[in-house]
């Protein structure tokens, strides 16, 4: 990854947010799970679509995983 793209991500997040939303960003993810509010506006910011933990498992019920 791109050592700059953790720099263009709000410092105000916590890393763990930071970095997943740089490397969403980097691989050009088709999806974002993520439940932190403040990661998740970021997110939409940079365009990036987003899901929560309980997206993920609302979509594992409707395919009858759960």
């Amino acid at each position: 990854m791109d050592p700059t793209a953790l720099s263009e991500t709000a410092e105000y997040l916590d890393s763990g947010e930071r970095e997943a939303i740089a490397l969403a960003r980097a691989l050009r993810a088709k999806l974002l799970i993520i439940d932190d509010r403040a990661g998740r506006r970021e997110a939409l910011r940079s365009d990036l679509p987003i899901t929560g933990t309980l997206g993920v498992l609302l979509a594992a019920a409707d395919l009858g995983l759960v």
